[in-house]
Order: C-alpha cells, then sequence, then structure tokens
C-alpha cells in the first residue's frame, strides 16, 4: 500500500503544476497593438486623459470596464469609449516616469465580446488603429502640446 503522505504530495505538486503552467493572464497573452509614445510625464498624461469627458464609459459598460479593469490590475490602464459606428472601448495600458508616457490598446470592446490584437484580421486591427490615433490620440497630443510616435 503506497504511502498515503507521498500520494497526497504527489497529488499537490501535480495541481500547483498544472495550475502555474495553465495560467493565462499577463501582458504577454493579452498582447497589446502598437505603442504611442509622448514626450510628457506621466502626470501630464494622466491629466490629459482624465479630461477626455467624450470618451467617458457611459453607464451600459461600466461594469464591463470595471471587470477587465480589475482582472489586468497589474499594470496602470483605463478604458476609453468611442462612439459611433461601430460603438467601441478601448482597454489601453499606460505606463511612463517624468519624462515620457507611452500607452498602447490592449483589448477591443465591440458587439457585447473583448478582443485582442490577434483575434482580429489585419485590416480590423489597421482600422482600430486609426481610429484610436484619430479620436484619441490626437486629442492627448492637442492637451500635452507634444506629438505622439506610433512604434510598431
Amino acid at each position: 500500500m503506497p504511502n498515503k503522505y507521498l500520494t497526497k504530495l504527489f497529488a499537490i505538486c501535480l495541481m500547483v503544476t498544472a495550475g502555474v503552467t495553465s495560467c493565462t493572464i499577463g501582458a504577454g497573452t493579452l498582447g497589446s497593438f502598437e505603442d504611442r509614445k509622448f514626450q510628457v510625464s506621466i502626470e501630464e498624461m494622466l491629466v490629459a486623459m482624465n479630461s477626455l469627458e467624450s470618451h467617458k464609459i457611459p453607464e451600459k459598460w461600466k461594469p464591463t470596464a470595471a471587470s477587465i479593469e480589475g482582472t489586468y490590475g497589474f499594470f496602470e490602464n483605463t478604458n476609453f469609449y468611442l462612439k459611433g459606428s461601430p460603438e467601441e472601448m478601448y482597454f489601453v495600458s499606460y505606463q511612463g516616469n517624468s519624462r515620457v508616457t507611452v500607452m498602447s490598446i490592449r483589448s477591443v470592446f465591440k458587439n457585447g465580446k473583448w478582443f485582442i490584437e490577434n483575434d482580429l484580421a489585419e485590416d480590423e486591427r489597421e482600422r482600430i488603429e486609426n481610429r484610436f490615433d484619430r479620436e484619441i490620440i490626437a486629442k492627448l497630443e492637442k492637451l500635452t502640446n507634444s506629438k505622439a510616435t506610433r512604434d510598431e
């Protein structure tokens, strides 16, 4: 008869190994679209992002926004709402210091579902990148009096 202690220990090790190796939460698995780099401090960028009133999340999408923000709380993030056709919400991560801020879209919510970059066809990814540049980045450039560079 096998030792019960060793059997339990083996089962626990097996479960821990399976849990660790199957974990899919992380910036690497979430991926990202292209980075936008601003030559402004993170503090200045936060003020600018918070002033984009027209891109605040509507009530109907607040639970969805809060859910993804909580899930990926290990990096600084926010959501931008884009009204119109198609109605979308962009989950964006950002990081910075006293001189530079970098941000990128991590996921897009549309038609009741979140999509990461790899879920989308190339033309759809480019449409999203261009819309982000037109509707969010251009406004942030104006508010911060800076020009963002797009890193592929």
